[in-house]
């Protein structure tokens, strides 16, 4: 159906009458005229309904073109940066483009990140990373704690050969955390689960709050979780950054899939006006958790 059929459909076209015709106000009884004056109305009414709804269309389907354009020109530069590793294991960080920092830069983001977990992460534990990329992140915490369990979950391909190749123990899984499909781990699996960039850079709000809601399962009871690079709707370094959430939104959203001690704190100079979230997965009733010292 047309526009134009929509709205003769609709009524909101009324059919012309010519001007041989005689003017049918000047032959109405009292009171008319008004009946005629809120038909008026409501037929703009009906058009400025109409306008807007098609407005609103409009955007949604062009917003979701551009995030579906966005999401594969990420995917094709992920897989340049995993070119550059291929024999390099040194600037490892490099190879999920993180190419604008340095090697100590990129360790001291990770380490300030994970200094906020509450549990910490302590020797023999383990730890799971959504977004894993080239294993960058899993190398840094192999170099400062002992014999983690390690594993990690992404989509591209090409930077989870290269994480593999880097951390041939671990448990390296291919996934997309915007699937409705839940990873093949059991429910309470890790000691804590970790994001470095990938969940709060490349996904919608939506997909977060989906992502986020599958790392609550698989993390144990009282364990602790961090996910990073965030960004407000006022933040200005944007980036790659799929979309900007306010932190008051994870505070309010977050209990009920199973998060508590929730809390955000700005990163470091480096990632300028982005945020981390941290948060532990709740505990059950009646558990003393073990007090830690702040960071």
């Amino acid at each position: 159906m047309g526009i134009f059929s929509f709205f003769v459909s609709s009524g909101l076209l009324a059919k012309e009458h010519t001007s041989s015709e005689a003017d049918p106000l000047l032959s109405l009884p009292p009171g008319t005229s008004d009946s005629r004056s809120k038909s008026s109305a409501w037929w703009w009414v009906r058009v400025i309904t109409f306008l807007a709804i098609l407005a609103i269309t409009i955007g949604l389907v062009t917003e979701g073109i551009c995030s579906w354009n966005k999401r594969r020109a990420l995917r094709g530069w992920w897989d340049r940066g995993a070119d550059k590793v291929q024999d390099d294991f040194k600037n490892l960080h490099k190879g999920s483009n993180w190419h604008y920092m340095t090697e100590l830069q990129y360790e001291d983001m990770v380490l300030d990140a994970v200094s906020y977990m509450v549990p910490p992460i302590k020797n023999g534990e383990s730890v799971f990373e959504l977004g894993v990329g080239v294993g960058a992140t899993l190398q840094v915490l192999r170099h400062h704690w002992r014999d983690l369990e390690l594993g990690g979950s992404d989509y591209a391909q090409k930077p989870l050969m290269i994480a593999r190749k880097v951390h041939p123990g671990a448990l390296l899984l291919q996934n997309n955390m915007t699937s409705d499909t839940p990873l093949p781990l059991h429910d309470g699996q890790f000691d804590h689960v970790i994001s470095i960039g990938a969940l709060g850079m490349y996904l919608t709000t939506d997909q977060m709050v989906s992502a986020l809601s599958e790392a609550a399962r698989i993390t144990k009871p009282c364990g602790s979780m961090v996910f990073t690079n965030f960004i407000e709707p006022s933040g200005k370094w944007v980036g790659s950054i799929i979309q900007k959430v306010e932190k008051r939104f994870w505070v309010e959203r977050l209990p009920s899939l199973g998060f508590e001690k929730i809390e955000t704190h700005q990163m470091g100079k480096t990632q300028h006006d982005r945020y981390l979230l941290v948060a532990r997965k709740a505990c059950p009733s009646g558990f003393v958790q073990q007090s830690y010292p702040p960071k």
